[in-house]
């Protein structure tokens, strides 16, 4: 006696080869969380006498792992490439800082991770840093500890932070906006060129370079991969109805290009 909507499971590839399949795609659509971030470069020099040479450093943004909800910084000064001598971050006056940089929506946050014998952090209001324009926040270097007086200093090419938000969350790819004049970050550094000390502000702009690092799949993206699987395990399905053979459609496998399923 036939039934009605008895379904089985269809013969062809066995069913962990299509777990296989959906693996592969997962990991080809889904970034890797620990390599996800933004690389901003340094790229832009206002140094009235010679810096050295591009890029003078990167500034790198990513979630950080213990709370999602705040961000970690990173700012590396490189070497000059034509001297192989390290930038280091110049003491901070009135308008020139080791960082400035400003949060879209003028969002609320503490900084935290710095050494504060060394670095001082200021927020609230606006902060000029010359020939790049103003900022949300500003971290002033006063210390040779951590930032060089003209050319003196033997440290001070890193500096790594938190960023809490006060309230809500940031994003490591959306966070930091570009100030009036289309800069997310200034930092002031100092050079020796030709045996001599020469200091100014560097900026990071969309010119200079913004790279994103496994940045999420779009929606679009997302719901053609979970189309893909629903497709997949439709598959893998038969129905047995009155009067009729089992109808036992090729598994989603056999309809892929050759090339995919070797």
């Amino acid at each position: 006696m036939a039934s009605f909507g008895m379904r089985s499971r269809s013969s062809g590839r066995p069913s962990w080869a299509n777990g296989w399949l959906l693996a592969g795609l997962l990991v080809l659509g889904v970034p890797s969380a620990a390599r996800a971030g933004v690389i901003y470069t340094l790229g832009y020099s206002t140094c009235t006498t010679a810096c050295g040479s591009a890029p003078w450093g990167t500034v790198t943004v990513t979630q950080d792992a213990a709370n999602w909800m705040a961000l970690d910084v990173v700012v590396q000064l490189a070497n000059d490439p034509t001297t192989g001598l390290p930038y280091y971050f110049h003491q901070s006056n009135s308008n020139h800082f080791a960082l400035a940089f400003s949060l879209v929506g003028n969002q609320s946050a503490t900084i935290s991770g710095l050494n504060p014998s060394v670095y001082g952090v200021n927020s609230g209001t606006s902060f000029t840093a010359a020939g790049l324009g103003t900022f949300g926040f500003a971290m002033s270097c006063q210390s040779t500890l951590g930032c060089a007086n003209g050319y003196s200093a033997t440290n001070g090419g890193r500096i790594g932070f938190t960023i809490t938000p006060t309230s809500g969350s940031l994003n490591q790819y959306s966070a930091f906006a570009q100030n009036s004049n289309g800069y997310f970050f200034s930092t002031d550094i100092a050079a020796l060129i030709n045996g001599t000390g020469s200091t100014g502000n560097i900026g990071s702009s969309p010119a200079t370079g913004v790279q994103y690092i496994n940045k999420p799949a779009s929606v679009l993206s997302l719901l053609m991969m979970l189309g893909l699987f629903g497709f997949i395990r439709r598959g893998r399905i038969c129905v047995v109805t009155a009067g009729h053979r089992p109808i036992r459609p090729a598994p989603a496998w056999r309809l892929l290009p050759l090339a995919v399923r070797a």
